[in-house]
């Protein structure tokens, strides 16, 4: 698991060492206008960075029809906290969950597509709505769905 507090130190000197306008002349620099852009976020982590990277493209970026941004995530109600961190800048349409009640039994029934790849020291029990809780083997099974 991440160290949150690693994380946001890391996140905090890149800024300080001019991070961001890097990113920002790079992003300059490399779009043109034919340019097309799908930025995903996977997870808690990944939702909260697609919704800064939205805060600093709006910020700097007169249009937008070029770049879609797309937060996933297995627990809806860290979908929701995520479009309102920081103002919100993610859109309803912006944010897919992957929860189904389809994959609650898959740590429990492991499918053969499941047993090729997950390790057997995650946990067999339901998957419930509030997500992969971190488990990134059970956000993959439910990224995974049940076909």
């Amino acid at each position: 698991m991440l160290d949150k507090k690693l994380v946001k130190n890391q996140l905090e000197e890149l800024s300080a060492k001019g991070g961001g306008s890097l990113v920002k002349r790079v992003i300059k620099s490399k779009l043109n206008s034919n340019s097309k852009i799908l930025v995903i976020g996977l997870g808690g982590m990944g939702c909260k960075t697609v919704n800064a990277m939205k805060r600093i493209y709006s910020n700097e970026f007169a249009s937008s029809s070029n770049i879609r941004f797309l937060a996933i995530d297995t627990d809806s109600n860290a979908l929701s906290k995520v479009a309102v961190i920081n103002g919100g800048y993610l859109s309803p349409g912006e944010s897919f969950e992957i929860y189904s009640s389809e994959a609650r039994n898959l740590l429990i029934d492991r499918p053969p597509i499941v047993r090729q790849w997950l390790s057997n020291s995650v946990e067999s029990r339901p998957i419930n709505p509030d997500g992969a809780q971190g488990v990134r083997a059970v956000g993959r099974v439910m990224l995974c769905g049940t076909s």
